[in-house]
């Protein structure tokens, strides 16, 4: 799985490939790294290298990797496509190219390796390796190009034939080596207003498992159109399947149905037969850059600009792993084998694990010497006889500092007694004092009601 900052990453199990960094998912560890960290370089597209594929089928691990960097330089970006070598840590050969590349793959000859690219600019090119260099066989110009793919089905009958497609640049096929254009389709009848419909093709995944001639394209306004090269040059199938930009499709091995990625984090799977969307892989937050299958396992991985790698079920749509890898990521890759090992990465995280495990026990050490008792493990110096003969006077000791406990306990029991006895005969002494002063209140009382009535005879006499 590649990503902006030129890192690499890879799992046990189900592996893939992120930026130039090995990592095993299912532990968290960072395995290797090939190539250097730079800002301003993206890694926009990778393929295996065509010397893998003569071991399908075998136990040996992928090792060589073509990876296409961009760079902005004055307003324009400049493209290098590279095969590095993973167990050696360095770069075979490279390729310069302006603009972006939009699709990349190593295609086995019978003397090394041919490779098909095309950029943004338009060109389509096939080179032809000859050691660390490239010869050019065939060059087109194809238009504005967002997306390219290659027709597997026909790689395995010896031809090489694309698929392209781009801004005002609908669905085309071409057949490379002979430079010809096999088959354009045509837009999509106008909309209701009866305003033209815009070409904007941002996808395009073959599906020859369930019909050889049948293709998917995602488009910039959230539709996934299928053609039948066959049948019609007008798409078979318009549908809104989102309200976001498609960025990323791919179809299962079954062939019955399709995986669909937007810039808002939607990953959905639709069924071809009745058009209607089978279930949708929820949790991630940010633009979808690249999804891939496992070749062997029912796993989809996805990774995109929230810095995420994610593989889901392809059966239950459930999130089975989660690794954030700290790079905003545009690719991803799986290896062909379930299980592969590295000799450099597994050296390395020996190593680390080594290490880990000598620190955390070194840790550990210092934890219980720092909560041990200073005074544990000193010898006590005499013999039995001496110690109990020094254990018989603590005994007393402790007796007597017991009988002095009781005896001050005793004693300020009997001050407190005293102490309460002293407040209730206080409180006695009062009682009388506050009856004499009730009594008081009551003749003051009594004299005023007195005067009120003789204020009250005296006045009815007037």
């Amino acid at each position: 799985m590649f990503g902006e900052d030129n890192r690499t990453q890879c799992r046990d199990e189900i592996r893939c490939w992120l930026e130039t960094t090995g990592v095993f998912v299912e532990q968290k560890k960072i395995l290797a790294k090939w190539g250097a960290s730079q800002k301003d370089t993206a890694i926009d597209e990778i393929c295996w290298g065509a010397e893998e594929q003569r071991l399908e089928g075998s136990a040996t691990p992928e090792t060589r990797v073509f990876l296409a960097t961009s760079e902005k330089t004055n307003n324009e970006y400049q493209s290098t496509v590279r095969l590095w070598d993973m167990d050696e840590d360095r770069s075979i050969s490279s390729y310069p190219i302006s603009g972006k590349v939009r699709g990349l793959y190593s295609i086995l000859a019978d003397e090394g390796h041919k490779l098909l690219l095309s950029n943004d600019l338009g060109d389509l090119r096939l080179l032809e390796s000859k050691g660390s260099t490239y010869k050019l066989l065939t060059s087109l110009n194809c238009g504005k190009i967002n997306r390219m793919r290659l027709d597997n089905g026909k790689k395995k009958e010896g031809k090489i034939e694309c698929a392209t497609g781009g801004v005002e640049n609908d669905l085309t096929l071409h057949d490379v080596e002979r430079s010809v254009k096999l088959w354009t389709a045509k837009n999509v009848a106008h909309d209701k207003l009866d305003m033209r419909v815009p070409v904007n093709i941002t996808e395009i995944c073959y599906l020859q498992d369930r019909t050889p001639n049948l293709i998917a394209t995602g488009t910039a306004s959230g539709h996934m159109r299928l053609y039948d090269t066959n049948a019609q040059r007008k798409p078979i199938l318009d549908k809104e399947i989102s309200k976001f930009q498609m960025t990323r499709m791919i179809g299962t091995k079954d062939g019955n149905s399709i995986f669909c990625a937007d810039t808002r984090g939607g990953l959905t799977q639709w069924d071809l037969r009745n058009h209607k969307m089978i279930g949708s892989c929820k949790g991630i937050t940010g633009s979808i850059r690249s999804i891939d299958i496992h070749p062997t396992l029912p796993v989809l991985i996805a990774c995109g600009l929230d810095r995420h790698v994610r593989t889901f079920s392809t059966k239950t749509h459930f999130m089975e792993q989660k690794l954030y890898v700290k790079f905003q990521l545009n690719c991803v890759l799986f290896t062909r084998e379930p299980r592969i090992r590295y000799k450099k990465m597994m050296r390395e995280a020996e190593n680390r694990a080594e290490d880990e495990k000598e620190g955390f026990a070194q840790k550990k050490k210092d934890d219980e010497d720092e909560t041990a008792d200073p005074l544990d493990g000193i010898p006590t110096i005499g013999d039995d006889a001496e110690e109990t003969e020094e254990k018989v006077p603590q005994n007393k000791r402790t007796k007597q500092v017991k009988e002095e406990s009781e005896e001050e306990e005793s004693e300020e029991e009997e001050s407190e007694e005293e102490e309460s006895e002293e407040e209730e005969g206080e409180e006695n002494d009062e009682e009388p004092a506050r009856k004499t002063r009730k009594v008081e209140k009551l003749t003051n009382v009594e004299k005023i009601l007195r005067l009120k009535k003789q204020m009250k005879h005296t006045h009815k006499k007037r």
